[in-house]
């Protein structure tokens, strides 16, 4: 995949679509070399409703990209090839979406669970033991903690 061209071809492609009031570059090609797909987030007029919007997308033939879990109906996110899209119609969840983003680039997490993981925490306000990490599905590569009240060795 050319990531950057994939990036131009959301760019010009997103503002063409109907009730679009402001879009982002979000996911894992916003910072990393080698991203398997592009993320936009998208605000759509807050009249609409984001859950409505995507299936209409759905019906217009762009697939339904369920593994992302959408909170209480603000959001949904559909698939077409190399793009997904993130539509919304909350503003601040909007907003939240890219601050969790340069969370997730200024720490250059590589793992998707991570990422998701801090989209939940900073985007959705879950707490950090409600979220699943990658150390937490797959073992953690950082040594043990040291025991409380003991220092442990730099």
């Amino acid at each position: 995949m050319d990531t950057k061209a994939e990036i131009a071809a959301g760019e010009a492609f997103i503002p063409t679509l109907p009730q679009v009031l402001d879009f982002a570059l979000i996911g894992s090609a916003s910072y990393l070399p080698n991203a398997s797909d592009v993320d936009f987030a998208v605000l759509i007029d807050p009249a609409a409703n984001a859950v409505d919007y995507a299936g209409k997308m759905v019906m217009d033939g762009w697939g339904n990209c369920g593994e992302y879990d959408g909170v209480g109906g603000i959001w949904a996110a559909v698939r077409r090839e190399n793009l997904n899209l993130m539509v919304t119609h909350d503003p601040k969840f909007f907003a939240d979406y890219k601050t969790a983003m340069e969370v997730c680039k200024a720490l250059n997490l590589t793992h998707k669970q991570d990422r998701i993981a801090v989209c939940q925490i900073v985007r959705d306000g879950k707490k950090a033991d409600e979220v699943l990490t990658h150390a937490k599905l797959y073992g953690s590569p950082l040594p043990p903690a040291a025991e409380p009240g003991v220092l442990a060795a730099a």
